[in-house]
């Protein structure tokens, strides 16, 4: 059986409402995240976040209010 019929099955078994959704939504990022390439992929990605948050940020001290 594979990875997506065995979450398929869960799914089925229980409901995704509330606490569920976290739950399957967690399992999702944590299944995604296995792979050494995702979890590569994840670091990039919040690196360039972080990047653009400390540019933003900066730029909002420099730029004279209006």
């Amino acid at each position: 059986m594979n990875s997506f019929s065995r979450e398929t099955a869960a799914i089925k078994i229980f409901p995704v409402t509330g606490e569920n959704m976290k739950k399957a939504l967690l399992a999702a990022i944590a299944n995604w995240l296995r792979k050494p390439e995702n979890r590569a992929k994840a670091k990039r990605t919040a690196k360039q976040l972080q990047t653009r948050y400390q540019a933003r940020k900066a730029s909002k001290r420099t730029s004279p209010r209006r």
